[in-house]
């Protein structure tokens, strides 16, 4: 039945031609893109900060489940069980790893899904969002790249998270005391899981699959979920940056020098580990990029708009 579903999906995709293949493709890419996680940094620097950091939370989380999952099951990619499947070749550079659940859904769900619910008293935005994540989910299956099953489980696996942060939340203000043990549990649990990633015995009758290249993938993740809890942790105590009340002018500033600043950190971590192994590699870079997001540049715009408070007085 599984196949057949994507087999129905291929006609239709080469009736419909080229044009709502490429829209769709557009459609998939965007919701893993640099330019989706920007969205979630914009509106944690600059807009409202608790719904920006949650939300970076969540894509973090359900990240991190979702490489767990996908590479205990280790279920092949349709095309790759089946070759009446031809994969998209526009979406097939973004479908590495294993198929179960889907990860393109997962971010959709985590950033766009978690968005539209946030901010539901905004219909407009919360159905653009909802919409956003469904036509994702249906690209995926669309495009060739998951079963349908695939799809569903990233849904009830990210809304699960979604729901668990609610009570995470609530027992973290009433016990504030204990966020260095919640951080030091999440180091921990995040280590076990790269060793289980590197360690564990993967198939070996299907060898297109890059063993390492797919690790490099959850150790990115690995590095996300490490940077999101020591940044969360250190801005609480230390930096308590606000996004209450900020003109207009200082809101692009800061959405314009925090990009600047991850931009450059991205570079510059690349350089810098470009002779390490590949999987600590990418650790290394995703864990400064949330360093810099959490830490770097809220002390630059609390620096900056010291700076501007000091100018304005002076002219008066």
């Amino acid at each position: 039945m599984a196949i057949e579903i994507l087999l129905r999906l291929q006609e239709l995709r080469a009736a419909l031609g080229p044009g709502v293949e490429a829209f769709f493709v557009t459609l998939t890419n965007f919701a893993t893109s640099t330019l989706s996680v920007f969205i979630a940094l914009i509106i944690f620097w600059c807009i409202d900060k608790a719904a920006g950091r949650e939300m970076f939370g969540i894509f973090a989380f359900s990240s991190l489940s979702n490489q767990l999952i996908k590479n205990t099951v280790c279920e092949y990619r349709p095309w790759v069980q089946d070759t009446r499947i031809h994969v998209s070749e526009g979406a097939k550079p973004g479908a590495t790893g294993y198929s179960f659940p889907s990860g393109h859904t997962v971010a959709a769900v985590s950033l766009f899904g978690y968005l539209g619910w946030k901010k539901r008293a905004n219909k407009v935005l919360m159905w653009l969002c909802y919409i956003f994540v469904l036509l994702v989910a249906f690209s995926r299956n669309f495009l060739g790249c998951h079963y349908v099953h695939d799809v569903l489980a990233a849904f009830a696996e990210t809304v699960l998270v979604i729901w668990a942060s609610r009570y995470v939340t609530r027992w973290m203000k009433q016990n504030e005391d204990k966020d260095i043990w919640v951080v030091a549990a999440v180091i921990v649990i995040t280590a076990l899981a790269c060793i289980y990633w590197v360690y564990k015995p993967y198939p070996t009758d299907y060898v297109e699959i890059d063993l390492v290249e797919m690790q490099v993938d959850c150790f990115q993740i690995a590095g996300l979920v490490v940077g999101f809890v020591i940044g969360w942790i250190l801005e609480k105590r230390y930096i308590k940056f606000t996004t209450e009340g900020l003109a207009v002018k200082v809101r692009v500033i800061r959405g314009f020098v925090g990009m600047a600043v991850v931009v450059i950190t991205n570079r510059l971590s690349k350089l810098a580990t470009q002779n390490v192994d590949p999987r600590a590699a990418k650790f290394i870079q995703r864990f400064c990029l949330v360093m810099v997001v959490f830490i770097v540049a809220p002390l630059i715009f609390k620096w900056i708009e010291g700076l501007m408070a000091k100018s304005k007085a002076n002219n008066k």
